[in-house]
């Protein structure tokens, strides 16, 4: 699903990310706060010392240093061609519409 979505440039809606795990919860604004604050009350009612160390084993297991440099290089050089420039000019334009694009 990650690869489908990076490849096709598709955004997805609050609910279709909830269904395909991209994110863990969908709330109205009206209950934002009292839903943090319960899984804060949630975390905080464990031992910091394992909330650390998991936390710590997590990122470790997703971190990858090289993925991320290649990431920032790849961003840099696309960001910088013409095509990119020429995409970003189309959306501008569909977006503000062609009088107000620089």
């Amino acid at each position: 699903m990650a690869k489908e979505l990076t490849f096709t440039a598709r955004t997805v809606d609050a609910e279709e990310a909830l269904r395909i795990g991209l994110i863990n919860h969908v709330v109205h604004l009206d209950a934002l706060e009292s839903t943090v604050l319960e899984m804060a009350v949630a975390i905080a009612q464990n031992s910091p010392e394992a909330i650390r160390a998991s936390k710590e084993v997590i990122d470790i297991a997703t971190a990858n240093k090289d993925a991320a440099r290649r990431e920032l290089e790849h961003n840099l050089e696309l960001r910088g061609s013409e095509e990119h420039r020429e995409r970003f000019r189309q959306a501008a334009e569909r977006v503000l519409g062609p009088e107000n694009n620089p």
